[in-house]
């Protein structure tokens, strides 16, 4: 067997042994062990809630209170005159 064609199979099976490790899980370090238990209680509260679900009580809207809107006095006034510029009779106007 030469070298190259050992050298590649070599690779081939590192590669082989490699991809297989990469998508192992790793360790669970300070993994909760009360997981099973933890499950359990939340299956019992979802068929709890199933089973018995709330009572809803309606209660009636509040009477609508209409209030009138506000009366706006519109005035009408005259505005204030303007003054007139002092007119000086040289001549003609």
């Amino acid at each position: 067997m030469n070298t190259r064609k050992f050298f590649t199979v070599a690779a081939a099976a590192a590669a082989l042994f490699v991809s297989g490790s990469v998508f192992a899980g790793g360790h669970h370090h300070g993994e909760d062990h009360n997981n099973g238990i933890r499950l359990a209680a939340d299956i019992v509260h979802l068929v709890k809630s199933v089973v018995t679900p709330t009572v809803v009580v309606q209660q009636p809207p509040p009477p609508v209170v209409v209030v009138p809107a506000p009366v706006q006095e519109i005035r009408f006034c005259n505005p204030p005159p303007r003054p007139c510029p002092p007119r000086h009779f040289r001549g003609r106007w």
